[in-house]
């Protein structure tokens, strides 16, 4: 009997994994965040994004634009370098006239050094000249 039980529980778990995650879209969602997607929609974006991209990138540009065309962001800038070569150079900006945004501008990233900070980790590890296991201070003695 529990052999039955224990198959019927691993049915229903692959019913559970096999179901397909609703997408934003498909999501049940709020009359009030309907109304906050209904604004984003509306929000004419025609003309926010500048910038040049070498010839064979252009795809790169218009999902950059298709960006702001969802409003998932204010103000963004990409920059893509292949060895000393600029090959992207992108900004864009829903804002207009109320804050100019441009090629110059300033842009805040919060927790950005957390990546760096793990790939050049990865990058000691396989070199040997790091070790996960040994104490932090084996590397910085002012730690302990």
């Amino acid at each position: 009997m529990a052999n039955k039980k224990n198959k019927r529980v691993s049915k229903n778990k692959k019913k559970q994994l096999n179901k397909k995650k609703p997408s934003l879209g498909e999501q049940k969602l709020s009359k009030k965040d309907r109304d906050v997607i209904n604004l984003m929609e509306d929000v004419d974006t025609t003309g926010v994004v500048r910038g040049t991209v070498k010839e064979g990138c252009e795809a790169v540009k218009d999902e950059f634009t298709k960006f702001f065309r969802k409003n998932l962001d204010r103000s963004s800038q990409l920059a893509v370098y292949v060895g000393d070569e600029l090959i992207i150079d992108l900004y864009g900006d829903t804002m207009g006239d109320e804050a100019p945004y441009d090629a110059d501008s300033l842009q805040m990233i919060f927790s950005s050094g957390k990546s760096v900070a793990s790939i050049l980790m990865g990058i000691l590890f396989e070199e040997g000249l790091v070790d996960y296991d040994a104490p932090v201070t084996d590397y910085w003695e002012e730690f302990g």
